[in-house]
C-alpha cells in the first residue's frame, strides 16, 4: 500500500487503497509508472496489515510504502487495490515503523527476507498519533541516509583519485616505453597482410601517359590503427628516365591523408617498393585507401590473385574496379605512435632506395681508462653519460673506453667539452684502434683518415664536434679519446669531457647492439694508479629534495615555510624523480612528524614497478622526531633514463576526526646517497 506525499486534504491523490489485502492470491502485476517514480525519493515502511492504524502518518510529506513477504512471490508491495512486486528495498529508506508485534515481526520478516534490507533502518516502535516519535524517526534515518551516502560518494571519489593516477602512471610509463622502444630499435614490427604478384599474362596494370589510366584506388584490408610500413610491386623497371610514382594513403572516414610518397625513376626498380611512414598510425582505427597515380612516364604495377570481394578490387579513380583482382601489396604494423625500424622492413629485390639501412644507437660506456702524466686510473661515467679526459700538463692524454664501437661501425659521433670558462685553448680527437699504442701513433696525423678524426680545437664555446669514418664490415673496436693542451701552457690544465657519443651502425647489426648497464654490484672500478692530485669527481653527492619539490600524486597540502616546509603523504603515495645518479643506492625520505598508529614496518615500497623493502630507521638528522624510512634502489630497477618512481603505501594511515584527508608521515624531502 502506498500513501500520498502529502498531508490529506481536498486535493489529495491517493495512490494507495485498504482494498487489496494480504489474502488475494492472484498473479501480481508489475508496477505501474507511478509507484516507479515514488520508488525514487525517500520512503517510509510499514508492514501491510497495520494498514489501518498507519492513517495518522499521512502528516508526513513522506511516501509510505506497505509491503509484506510472500513464500512464493516474495516481497510485495499493497497499493492501488493490487500487490506488486518488489525486487529489492528501495534504496532510500529513511525509517521502518511499527505499532504492534504482530506488524513488526511481519516487517521484520519482509526486511530480512529481501534484498538490500542490511540499508533499512532498524525498526522504530510507536503509538498511532505519536508524531514526536515519527518525526524522530524519520530525521534520525534520513540522517542515516545521507551519512550512507556521502561515505559512497566519499569512496567513489577517492577510487577515481587512484584511477586516475593509475592512469597518469600508465601514460607516463606508455610514452617512456614508446621512447625507449624508439631509440633501441626495439619496436615489435609484423607484416600482417600480404598480396603476392600473381604473374603471368594480365597480372600487371599500366598507369601514366603510355596508358589510358593516370591513377587508380586500392582498399586496404587493414584497420589504421598501428600501419607503419606498406609496399607495391613493380611488374618491371621503368621504360622511361621520367617517371614518377605518387602514392597517398587516407582514411576514408575523414578524409585525412596519413602519408605520402613521391618517388623518381632513378629510385624504382623491378620489385617491391617499400614504403615507410614517419610513425606508427595512432588514434580511431580507420578504413585506409592507396591511392597510386604516374603523373610523368609509364609504370606497371603488380596485380595479386582473384578478388572475391568487389569493395578489395583495385578500382579507378570513379570507383569503377579495373579488374577482378586487387594490387600486389603488403603492409606492416607496429607499436603506435613509434617510428618503424629498419631492420623490421623486408629489403626485397628492387627496394634499393632504402639501401641496406644504417641505424644511429647510443654508446654508452661505464667507465674509461685514463693515462697521462706517467700516470693511469679507471673513472667511471657521470650522471649526464660522459667521460673525464681532463688534457695532462704536458703531452696527450689517452682514454680507453673497451669495446665502444660495435661491429659494423661506419661513423662514431661525440662531443668534447671543456668544463667551466675555457681558458684556454684544448684538442680533442677519436680514434678507432685495437691496442693504445695504435691510437697514439694516429694521433701524429694532421688530417683524418680511417679510424682517426683528426684534432679538433675547441670554439670559444668550449665544445669539439668530433666525427670518425670507419670501413664497412669493421668488428668490433675500442674507442680512444685523446686531448692536449697547446704546447707551452702552463698551470693548471682545464677540466674536459667527452659525451653525446653515438654510432652509426650497418642496420643489419644494430638490432645486435646490446645495451649497456652498470656493474650489477654498482662498486667503483678499480683504481690501477692514482691520478696525481685529483679527486674522483663520480663520487656520488648526497642529493636533497625538499618537500616542497615533490611531484607525483597522493600528497596533502603543504605546511610550514622555507627550509621547515614539510608535506603531509597520504595512504598511497606516488613520488616521482628525475636525473637520480646511476650510482645511488638508496633513497632515504626524511620524516618530520608520523600519523598516530603508524609503525615500524607499516610501509611497503617498490621502485620502477620492482618491490623492494622499505623501513623506517632512527637517525641522528632524519627530520624533527629523527626518523627516516630507508628504500633501497634495487638493481633490476634501474632504468637508462636514471628517473625514479616511488609508490609507497603505509598499511596503517590515520584519518583525523572530522578530516577528510588521510595521512601516514609529514616528509620534510629526501635525500639520495650512495
Amino acid at each position: 500500500m502506498l500513501i500520498a506525499q502529502h498531508p490529506p486534504s481536498g486535493d489529495q491523490v491517493m495512490l494507495a487503497s485498504p482494498e487489496a489485502g494480504p489474502g488475494s492470491n492472484a498473479l501480481p502485476p508489475g508496477l505501474p509508472p507511478s509507484l516507479v517514480a515514488a520508488m525514487r525519493e525517500p520512503v517510509l515502511l510499514i508492514a501491510a496489515i497495520e494498514w489501518a492504524l498507519a492513517r495518522d502518518v499521512l502528516a508526513v510529506p513522506v511516501p509510505v510504502l506497505a509491503i509484506e513477504h510472500d513464500a512464493t512471490l516474495g516481497l510485495l508491495l499493497h497499493a492501488e487495490g493490487s500487490r506488486f512486486p518488489l525486487p529489492a528495498m528501495p534504496p532510500l529508506c529513511v525509517a521502518a515503523i511499527a505499532f504492534t508485534d504482530e506488524g513488526e515481526t511481519a516487517l521484520r520478516i519482509a526486511i530480512d527476507q529481501a534484498p538490500g534490507g542490511e540499508t533499512v533502518p532498524a525498526i522504530a516502535r510507536m503509538q498511532p498519533g505519536d508524531a514526536m516519535g515519527l518525526a524522530t524517526a524519520v530525521v534520525s534515518g534520513t540522517t542515516a541516509v545521507l551519512r550512507r551516502q556521502a561515505a559512497l560518494l566519499t569512496g567513489s571519489l577517492r577510487s577515481l583519485g587512484q584511477m586516475r593516477a593509475a592512469h597518469e602512471d600508465h601514460q607516463g610509463r606508455l610514452a617512456q616505453l614508446e621512447a625507449y622502444v624508439a631509440r633501441d630499435n626495439r619496436q615489435d614490427f609484423d607484416e600482417v597482410f600480404a598480396e603476392q604478384p600473381a604473374g603471368g599474362e594480365d597480372a600487371a596494370i599500366r598507369l601514366g601517359r603510355g596508358a589510358n589510366l593516370g591513377g587508380l584506388n586500392q582498399l586496404l584490408p587493414i584497420a589504421s590503427r598501428g600501419v607503419s610500413a606498406i609496399a607495391l610491386h613493380l611488374d618491371a623497371a621503368p621504360a622511361m628516365r621520367d617517371a614518377v610514382l605518387v602514392v597517398r594513403l587516407t582514411s576514408l572516414e575523414d578524409g585525412q591523408e596519413r602519408a605520402a610518397w613521391r618517388l623518381t625513376a632513378d629510385r624504382l626498380k623491378a620489385g617491391w617498393q617499400v614504403l615507410g611512414l614517419e610513425r606508427a598510425l595512432t588514434g580511431l582505427s580507420r578504413t585506409l585507401r592507396l591511392a597510386v597515380e604516374v603523373p610523368e612516364g609509364t609504370l606497371a604495377l603488380s596485380l595479386g590473385g582473384n578478388q572475391p570481394l568487389p569493395a578489395f578490387r583495385v578500382s579507378g579513380e570513379d570507383g569503377t574496379a579495373l579488374a577482378p583482382r586487387s594490387l600486389a601489396f603488403r603492409v606492416w604494423t607496429g607499436l603506435p605512435g613509434v617510428m618503424p625500424p629498419v631492420t623490421g622492413i623486408d629489403h626485397a629485390e628492387g627496394s634499393e632506395d632504402l639501401g641496406q639501412g644504417w641505424e644511429e644507437v647510443p654508446v654508452l660506456p661505464d667507465s674509461i681508462e685514463l693515462s697521462r702524466d706517467g700516470a693511469s686510473a679507471t673513472r667511471r661515467a657521470l650522471d649526464d653519460d660522459s667521460l673525464p679526459c681532463d688534457p695532462a700538463r704536458a703531452g696527450v692524454t689517452l682514454g680507453r673506453m673497451a669495446g665502444a664501437l660495435p661491429a659494423g661501425t661506419l661513423v662514431a659521433q661525440a662531443t668534447g667539452r671543456i668544463v667551466g670558462e675555457a681558458t684556454e685553448p684544448v684538442e680533442f680527437a677519436l680514434a678507432a684502434a685495437t691496442t693504445a699504442a695504435a691510437a697514439l701513433d694516429l694521433s701524429g696525423q694532421d688530417r683524418p683518415a680511417i679510424g682517426w678524426s683528426g684534432w679538433v680545437m675547441a670554439d670559444e664555446d668550449g665544445l669539439a664536434p668530433l666525427r670518425l669514418f670507419q670501413a664497412e664490415g669493421t668488428e668490433a673496436r675500442d674507442l680512444f679519446v685523446l686531448t692536449r693542451r697547446m704546447p707551452g701552457a702552463e698551470g693548471t690544465p682545464p677540466r674536459a669531457r667527452i659525451g653525446g657519443l653515438r654510432a652509426t651502425v650497418a642496420a643489419a647489426q644494430a638490432g645486435q647492439v646490446q645495451a649497456r648497464e652498470a656493474p650489477a654490484t654498482g662498486a667503483t672500478p678499480s683504481s690501477l694508479a692514482p691520478l696525481v692530485e685529483e679527486a674522483d669527481e663520480t663520487e656520488v653527492a648526497q642529493a636533497f629534495v625538499p618537500a616542497r619539490d615533490f611531484r607525483g600524486t597522493g600528497f596533502h597540502s603543504l605546511e610550514g615555510g622555507g627550509d621547515r616546509t614539510w608535506r603531509w603523504l597520504g595512504a598511497d603515495v606516488n613520488l616521482k624523480l628525475d636525473n637520480v645518479s646511476r650510482h645511488a643506492t638508496r633513497i632515504e625520505v626524511l620524516i618530520a612528524a608520523t600519523a598516530p598508529g603508524l609503525t615500524e614496518g607499516a610501509i611497503t615500497c617498490s621502485v620502477n614497478g620492482v618491490p623492494t623493502r622499505a623501513n623506517f630507521a632512527t637517525t641522528a638528522d632524519g627530520g624533527d622526531g629523527g626518523l627516516t624510512a630507508l628504500i633501497p634502489l634495487p638493481q633490476a630497477a634501474r632504468r637508462r633514463d636514471r628517473s625514479v618512481v616511488l609508490d609507497l603505501a603505509f598499511g596503517r594511515a590515520h584519518q583525523p576526526p572530522g578530516d577528510g584527508r588521510v595521512l601516514s608521515v609529514a616528509c620534510t624531502g629526501l635525500r639520495i646517497s650512495a
